[in-house]
Protein backbone atom coordinates (compact mmCIF):
# COMPACT_ATOMS: atom_id res chain seq x y z
CA UNK A 1 0.00 0.00 0.00
CA UNK A 2 1.19 3.54 -0.99
CA UNK A 3 1.82 5.50 2.47
CA UNK A 4 -0.29 7.86 3.92
CA UNK A 5 1.84 10.56 3.93
CA UNK A 6 2.56 10.54 0.14
CA UNK A 7 -1.17 9.62 -0.41
CA UNK A 8 -2.58 12.73 -3.71
CA UNK A 9 -6.03 13.73 -3.81
CA UNK A 10 -5.86 16.44 -5.86
CA UNK A 11 -2.94 18.10 -8.19
CA UNK A 12 0.50 18.95 -6.82
CA UNK A 13 1.68 22.28 -7.48
CA UNK A 14 5.72 21.53 -9.16
CA UNK A 15 8.17 22.42 -6.39
CA UNK A 16 11.57 23.83 -7.80
CA UNK A 17 14.56 22.25 -6.15
CA UNK A 18 17.31 23.93 -8.01
CA UNK A 19 20.58 22.75 -5.77
CA UNK A 20 22.88 20.43 -5.42
CA UNK A 21 21.32 19.56 -1.50
CA UNK A 22 18.49 19.16 -0.44
CA UNK A 23 17.09 20.58 2.79
CA UNK A 24 14.19 18.82 4.87
CA UNK A 25 12.50 21.16 7.56
CA UNK A 26 9.18 21.54 9.15
CA UNK A 27 7.89 25.16 10.38
CA UNK A 28 5.15 26.27 12.38
CA UNK A 29 5.89 29.40 12.60
CA UNK A 30 3.25 32.19 10.87
CA UNK A 31 4.34 32.98 7.44
CA UNK A 32 5.44 36.59 8.40
CA UNK A 33 7.82 35.30 11.33
CA UNK A 34 11.35 34.61 10.67
CA UNK A 35 11.46 31.16 10.08
CA UNK A 36 12.07 28.66 12.43
CA UNK A 37 11.87 24.78 13.72
CA UNK A 38 9.22 23.15 15.67
CA UNK A 39 10.70 21.55 18.82
CA UNK A 40 11.55 18.11 17.64
CA UNK A 41 12.51 19.10 14.54
CA UNK A 42 15.92 19.58 12.93
CA UNK A 43 17.37 20.52 9.43
CA UNK A 44 19.64 17.94 7.45
CA UNK A 45 21.41 18.61 4.62
CA UNK A 46 21.51 15.44 2.57
CA UNK A 47 23.89 16.16 -0.57
CA UNK A 48 22.27 14.05 -3.90
CA UNK A 49 24.92 13.83 -5.87
CA UNK A 50 24.05 15.67 -8.34
CA UNK A 51 25.59 18.87 -9.97
CA UNK A 52 24.30 22.44 -9.27
CA UNK A 53 20.88 23.50 -10.62
CA UNK A 54 20.07 19.67 -12.05
CA UNK A 55 18.01 18.33 -8.76
CA UNK A 56 14.17 18.73 -9.91
CA UNK A 57 12.48 15.72 -8.16
CA UNK A 58 12.58 13.44 -5.46
CA UNK A 59 10.71 10.86 -3.57
CA UNK A 60 11.24 7.83 -0.63
CA UNK A 61 11.86 4.25 -0.66
CA UNK A 62 10.57 1.88 1.90
CA UNK A 63 14.23 1.88 2.62
CA UNK A 64 14.32 5.30 3.50
CA UNK A 65 16.69 5.76 0.88
CA UNK A 66 15.33 8.30 -1.72
CA UNK A 67 15.73 8.47 -5.59
CA UNK A 68 16.95 12.16 -6.72
CA UNK A 69 16.20 12.94 -10.47
CA UNK A 70 18.26 15.61 -12.35
CA UNK A 71 17.06 17.78 -14.86
CA UNK A 72 19.06 15.99 -17.60
CA UNK A 73 18.26 12.20 -16.91
CA UNK A 74 20.65 11.99 -13.97
CA UNK A 75 18.92 9.86 -11.41
CA UNK A 76 20.37 8.50 -7.91
CA UNK A 77 20.10 6.09 -4.96
CA UNK A 78 20.75 8.29 -1.92
CA UNK A 79 21.26 6.95 1.72
CA UNK A 80 20.09 9.05 4.67
CA UNK A 81 23.87 9.99 5.21
CA UNK A 82 24.73 11.37 2.04
CA UNK A 83 25.94 8.48 0.20
CA UNK A 84 24.67 8.01 -3.42
CA UNK A 85 24.69 5.63 -5.87
CA UNK A 86 23.80 7.00 -10.16
CA UNK A 87 21.49 4.83 -12.16
CA UNK A 88 21.91 5.02 -15.77
CA UNK A 89 20.90 8.17 -16.80
CA UNK A 90 17.36 8.79 -18.75
CA UNK A 91 17.96 10.10 -22.37
CA UNK A 92 16.35 13.39 -22.59
CA UNK A 93 16.27 16.86 -24.08
CA UNK A 94 17.07 19.44 -21.62
CA UNK A 95 17.81 22.57 -23.17
CA UNK A 96 17.06 25.36 -21.10
CA UNK A 97 13.57 24.49 -19.14
CA UNK A 98 13.55 20.89 -20.96
CA UNK A 99 14.36 17.73 -19.40
CA UNK A 100 12.86 15.32 -16.87
CA UNK A 101 10.83 17.17 -15.11
CA UNK A 102 8.37 14.62 -13.49
CA UNK A 103 8.51 11.96 -11.58
CA UNK A 104 6.13 10.13 -9.07
CA UNK A 105 5.94 6.39 -7.03
CA UNK A 106 2.81 4.02 -8.00
CA UNK A 107 -0.05 4.21 -5.48
CA UNK A 108 0.86 0.25 -5.84
CA UNK A 109 4.75 0.57 -5.78
CA UNK A 110 5.82 -1.71 -2.78
CA UNK A 111 4.25 -4.41 -4.49
CA UNK A 112 4.96 -3.71 -8.21
CA UNK A 113 8.13 -1.56 -8.05
CA UNK A 114 6.06 0.64 -11.04
CA UNK A 115 7.05 4.71 -11.59
CA UNK A 116 6.02 7.24 -13.41
CA UNK A 117 8.16 9.82 -15.56
CA UNK A 118 7.80 12.99 -17.91
CA UNK A 119 10.16 14.24 -19.99
CA UNK A 120 11.19 15.95 -22.94
CA UNK A 121 12.79 14.23 -26.11
CA UNK A 122 13.74 14.42 -29.33
CA UNK A 123 12.23 13.37 -32.59
CA UNK A 124 13.21 12.50 -36.22
CA UNK A 125 10.78 15.20 -37.25
CA UNK A 126 13.23 17.59 -35.57
CA UNK A 127 10.91 19.14 -33.24
CA UNK A 128 11.18 18.33 -28.98
CA UNK A 129 7.52 16.38 -28.46
CA UNK A 130 7.20 15.04 -24.52
CA UNK A 131 5.55 11.84 -23.20
CA UNK A 132 4.54 10.03 -19.71
CA UNK A 133 6.12 6.89 -19.20
CA UNK A 134 5.66 3.98 -16.34
CA UNK A 135 8.80 1.73 -15.66
CA UNK A 136 9.69 -0.94 -13.39
CA UNK A 137 13.13 -0.65 -10.80
CA UNK A 138 14.51 -3.92 -9.94
CA UNK A 139 14.60 -3.48 -6.81
CA UNK A 140 12.16 -1.58 -4.62
CA UNK A 141 14.70 -1.01 -2.21
CA UNK A 142 18.33 -0.47 -3.29
CA UNK A 143 17.35 -0.22 -7.54
CA UNK A 144 20.24 -0.49 -9.93
CA UNK A 145 18.42 0.01 -12.88
CA UNK A 146 15.10 1.61 -14.76
CA UNK A 147 13.56 -1.29 -16.55
CA UNK A 148 10.63 -1.73 -19.21
CA UNK A 149 9.66 1.28 -20.05
CA UNK A 150 5.86 1.74 -21.72
CA UNK A 151 4.58 4.77 -23.17
CA UNK A 152 1.19 5.81 -21.07
CA UNK A 153 0.73 9.25 -23.21
CA UNK A 154 2.84 10.65 -26.20
CA UNK A 155 2.65 13.83 -28.23
CA UNK A 156 3.15 16.38 -25.77
CA UNK A 157 4.04 19.53 -27.83
CA UNK A 158 7.20 21.22 -26.51
CA UNK A 159 7.82 23.50 -29.24
CA UNK A 160 5.67 26.50 -30.43
CA UNK A 161 2.51 25.48 -33.15
CA UNK A 162 3.17 28.69 -34.82
CA UNK A 163 7.35 28.80 -35.34
CA UNK A 164 7.99 31.30 -32.32
CA UNK A 165 11.13 31.64 -31.13
CA UNK A 166 12.19 31.25 -27.60
CA UNK A 167 10.12 28.35 -27.14
CA UNK A 168 12.36 26.15 -25.36
CA UNK A 169 10.10 27.01 -22.05
CA UNK A 170 6.21 26.35 -21.34
CA UNK A 171 6.23 22.93 -21.66
CA UNK A 172 5.99 19.77 -19.49
CA UNK A 173 5.89 19.78 -15.08
CA UNK A 174 5.05 17.59 -12.03
CA UNK A 175 3.35 14.46 -12.24
CA UNK A 176 1.48 12.86 -9.21
CA UNK A 177 -0.04 10.05 -8.29
CA UNK A 178 -3.39 9.61 -6.43
CA UNK A 179 -4.30 7.72 -4.16
CA UNK A 180 -6.74 5.57 -6.40
CA UNK A 181 -3.73 4.84 -9.05
CA UNK A 182 -4.73 7.71 -11.53
CA UNK A 183 -2.13 9.95 -12.71
CA UNK A 184 -1.77 13.92 -12.73
CA UNK A 185 0.28 15.58 -15.08
CA UNK A 186 0.86 18.90 -17.06
CA UNK A 187 1.94 20.04 -20.31
CA UNK A 188 2.36 24.24 -20.87
CA UNK A 189 1.31 25.91 -24.00
CA UNK A 190 5.06 25.54 -25.07
CA UNK A 191 4.66 28.75 -26.70
CA UNK A 192 7.33 31.96 -27.09
CA UNK A 193 8.00 33.59 -23.71
CA UNK A 194 9.46 36.38 -25.64
CA UNK A 195 7.13 37.79 -28.32
CA UNK A 196 3.17 37.53 -28.49
CA UNK A 197 2.46 33.98 -29.80
CA UNK A 198 -1.42 33.32 -31.02
CA UNK A 199 -0.12 29.44 -30.42
CA UNK A 200 -0.81 29.94 -26.45
CA UNK A 201 -4.43 30.67 -27.07
CA UNK A 202 -4.73 26.55 -26.86
CA UNK A 203 -4.59 26.35 -23.53
CA UNK A 204 -8.27 27.90 -24.20
CA UNK A 205 -8.75 24.41 -26.31
CA UNK A 206 -9.95 21.17 -24.52
CA UNK A 207 -9.20 19.18 -27.72
CA UNK A 208 -5.35 20.62 -27.58
CA UNK A 209 -2.90 19.24 -25.70
CA UNK A 210 -1.36 22.73 -24.65
CA UNK A 211 -1.76 24.42 -21.49
CA UNK A 212 -3.62 21.87 -19.42
CA UNK A 213 -3.57 19.48 -16.46
CA UNK A 214 -4.47 16.26 -17.34
CA UNK A 215 -5.59 13.30 -15.25
CA UNK A 216 -5.70 9.77 -16.69
CA UNK A 217 -5.80 6.12 -15.68
CA UNK A 218 -2.63 3.74 -15.45
CA UNK A 219 -3.40 3.00 -19.12
CA UNK A 220 -3.13 6.33 -20.72
CA UNK A 221 -7.00 7.00 -21.08
CA UNK A 222 -9.17 9.67 -19.00
CA UNK A 223 -10.60 9.32 -15.71
CA UNK A 224 -14.48 9.12 -16.27
CA UNK A 225 -15.13 11.58 -13.53
CA UNK A 226 -12.51 14.41 -15.68
CA UNK A 227 -15.05 17.50 -16.87
CA UNK A 228 -14.87 16.64 -20.23
CA UNK A 229 -14.49 12.75 -20.68
CA UNK A 230 -16.06 11.84 -23.93
CA UNK A 231 -17.56 8.28 -23.29
CA UNK A 232 -16.84 7.63 -26.92
CA UNK A 233 -13.56 8.44 -26.94
CA UNK A 234 -11.28 7.65 -23.35
CA UNK A 235 -7.86 8.43 -25.09
CA UNK A 236 -8.95 12.03 -27.18
CA UNK A 237 -7.21 15.16 -25.27
CA UNK A 238 -10.27 15.94 -23.84
CA UNK A 239 -10.92 13.09 -22.10
CA UNK A 240 -8.00 13.32 -20.57
CA UNK A 241 -7.98 17.02 -19.61
CA UNK A 242 -8.31 17.75 -15.87
CA UNK A 243 -8.36 21.50 -16.08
Amino acid sequence: MKRTSRARAAWLAVVGLLASTLMISASAAPASAAPSLAAGFSRVPTPTGLAPGRLVNFEFLPSDEMLAIGKCGEIRRVSPDGTSVALPTLDVNCVADRGLLGFDLADDFDATGNVYTLYTYDRPDGKVWARLTRWTLDDVNAPTAFTNEQVIVDDLPSFSPTGASCDDSHTIGTVAVASDGSVFFGNGDGSSYCSVDAGALEALDVTSPRGKVFRVNPDGSGVASNPFFETGDPYSWQSRVYA
